[in-house]
């Protein structure tokens, strides 16, 4: 059988599907946390640092599609690196619709923060919602 994580660093750590896979018949739906659970507080501070890291299956996944530390996902290697404010939100907050294809562009996650200021009102004056014109990804 070839799955990734069945092949990487898992390979021989289980032999039924449904030790991974919880609900029965659905494959789309996994736990990594359930066999992991015991090792949360080493993983955490194995992540201290890392954007966006939650301890959640998804995420593991997400990070580590083959299962181990080798080839995790960096978003520094990427064309949207966070930095600032953007490295403490949550992964699902901007990926809302999986990680293909989310935009870069600050006023698509920003529009209600662009829409509610008042000091200055952007509306109002007809600012650019191109956000990095005025602003840096620095809270404040």
């Amino acid at each position: 059988m070839y799955f990734p994580i069945h092949s990487g660093s898992h390979n021989g750590a289980w032999n039924e599907c449904v030790e991974c896979h919880t609900a029965e018949g659905n494959f789309t739906v996994f736990s990594c946390t359930e066999c992991h659970e015991h090792n949360q507080s080493k993983t955490d501070d194995e992540h201290k640092g890392i954007s966006g890291y939650t301890f959640n299956s998804d995420a593991c996944l997400t990070c580590h599609p083959i299962g181990s530390a080798e080839g995790a996902f960096d978003h520094n290697n990427t064309n949207f690196p966070l930095t600032g404010a953007h490295t403490s939100v949550d992964c699902n907050q901007c990926h809302t619709n999986g990680y293909a294809g989310t935009s870069t562009l600050c006023i698509d996650c920003h529009t209600v923060d662009f829409n509610q200021a008042a000091n200055p009102n952007h509306t109002s004056l007809s600012l650019s919602n191109d956000c990095a014109t005025c602003h840096t990804t620095q809270p404040g």
